[in-house]
């Protein structure tokens, strides 16, 4: 009774969400909040995003909250997780995450997202009816997470992330609220998960939705002598927009360093430079590390990350 409760819960969960996303590419054409999409930190970022498997730290609040949960497989009481993020043109983020291990009573955390769009110009006309520079500004987002996961049964996590999202654009300022659910299932091949995850779901900003959107993956982790291989791979529904595919690669060496490398998909019209591809690498010691990646997006420019984090 027990298993067919959690399959009906997983089936629910599927369907709403699916439902969710099918009624609001019916009825909605502008998406605003875009920078929801951006990746938090370096090490999902070198692996072009396919990480809602792998993500098992304070860095969970803002991938796949289900991946609180993992926390139990180690020592750890509490987790923090620091990203910094050099975008295109003037645009920056940067991400601040903190987790704890509460025993029995589950796994929680809070985070706290910064995008800074970067300095733009502002304009006025005069009395005949010229342009005339009025000074400059800089809209900016803050998104506040709060997070909590849980077993719903021994191969089965499950996740929800509560966002408060605040928009400014020179002095005016709209929020709304928003809504994260993830699935983490460990099947019987050891190793093997499949996860889901449901992102940016209820509410709307200015009028116009957030880019709402339905994970599906399957992560495989392996040792081989010395070092440990990780593959993910993620299909990606998104409103308004075309599936996206993603997948990447994480080797783990027994010299403190961590290579990664990803491909994904997307729905913009460049064509030219390296557009896809993603690299990174990763310094590990004890139950600290610190991760950078490199993000090509042709001509456009080239986004660098850094992250940072461990127990404590």
């Amino acid at each position: 009774m027990k298993k067919t409760t959690i399959l009906l819960t997983a089936l629910l969960f599927i369907s709403a969400a699916c439902f969710a996303a099918d009624a609001e590419m019916k009825n909605t054409s502008s998406v605003s909040g875009r920078y929801l999409d951006f990746y938090a930190g370096a090490a999902g970022s070198a692996m072009a995003g396919a990480y809602i498997g792998s993500c098992d730290d304070a860095s969970s609040v803002f991938w796949n909250p289900a991946g609180l949960a993992s926390m139990r497989n180690t020592d750890r009481k509490w987790d923090m997780f620091f990203s910094h993020n050099v975008w295109l043109m003037d645009m920056m983020m940067d991400h601040l995450s903190a987790a704890g291990n509460f025993g029995k009573f589950g796994y929680a955390a809070l985070g706290i997202g910064y995008f800074n769009a970067g300095e733009m110009k502002k304009y006025d006309i005069d009395a005949e009816n010229n342009y005339i520079a009025a000074g400059s500004f800089s809209p900016y987002a803050v998104t506040a997470s709060l997070s909590y996961s849980n077993s719903l049964e021994s191969n089965i996590d499950f996740g929800a992330t509560l966002k408060y999202i605040l928009d400014t654009i020179d002095g005016s300022a709209i929020s709304t609220a928003a809504l994260d659910l993830g699935l983490r299932y460990f099947t019987p091949l050891n190793g093997l998960s499949v996860n889901l995850l449901a992102r940016n779901f209820a509410g709307t900003l200015g009028g116009s939705i957030l880019p709402k959107g339905i994970v599906l993956g399957a992560f495989y982790t392996i040792d081989l002598a010395d070092y440990n291989l990780s593959a993910e791979y993620n299909l990606v529904g998104k409103v308004n927009n075309n599936p996206v595919h993603r997948a990447g690669i994480n080797i783990k060496t027994p010299y403190l360093v961590s290579v990664r490398a990803g491909y994904q998909t997307d729905n913009t019209g460049v064509t030219t430079g390296f557009k896809g591809l993603t690299a990174g690498i990763g310094l590990n010691i004890e139950s600290k590390y610190v991760d950078f990646s490199y993000e090509p997006y042709g001509e456009l420019g080239n986004s660098f990350k850094v992250s940072l984090g461990g127990a404590f």
